[in-house]
């Protein structure tokens, strides 16, 4: 029997992202995780900083999940199964398509959550057909775009930044 992926967006209130944990707060791990970013395009150290990179952002998913567990009024989004694998089988298609990263999965208030919420909102069923998707592949993604595109659009309208994270449905946390 396979196990289901999910999927969960959880959309973190400027309230936590900068000062939640008190030890070290997710804004200052997501810098990390830019620092690393950064150390990977450049192609320094690659193996040990992919490591560290993995490790970052399970440490900040994980995080995240707790906060969503916490009882805290959290916005949050979920695709189990069938929807998640169509996402991830769309952001692999897109990637590469359009030659492009978006398998983020920190991505800081402001800026960053209105770019990918821009982006997303793009990719209407015509924009995926003229960039080489099927008919029906071009059907299916378009509406995991406009999916992601709304969450990533009424987390940006609270200033929260999003954390999406990726595992087998069992390994989750009941909604």
């Amino acid at each position: 029997m396979n196990v289901p992926i999910q999927i969960q967006f959880i959309a973190v209130p400027p309230r936590f992202w900068s000062a939640w944990p008190k030890d070290r707060p997710l804004t200052l791990l997501a810098e990390d995780a830019r620092g690393i970013e950064r150390r990977i395009r450049k192609a320094v150290n690659l193996r040990r900083e992919r490591t560290r990179y993995r490790l970052l952002c399970n440490q900040i998913e994980s995080l995240a999940q707790e906060l969503a567990a916490s009882g805290e009024k959290i916005l949050t989004g979920c695709w189990v199964g069938r929807a998640a694998e169509m996402y991830i089988d769309f952001v692999e298609n897109l990637q590469q398509t359009a030659n492009c990263f978006v398998g983020k999965s920190i991505y800081a208030p402001g800026d960053e959550v209105s770019q990918v919420q821009y982006l997303f909102a793009g990719l209407t069923e015509a924009a995926l057909s003229h960039a080489g998707f099927n008919g029906e592949d071009a059907k299916a993604f378009a509406t995991c775009a406009a999916s992601k595109a709304g969450f990533y659009k009424r987390a940006g309208d609270s200033g929260a930044a999003v954390i999406e994270v990726v595992s087998m449905a069992t390994l989750l946390p009941p909604q």
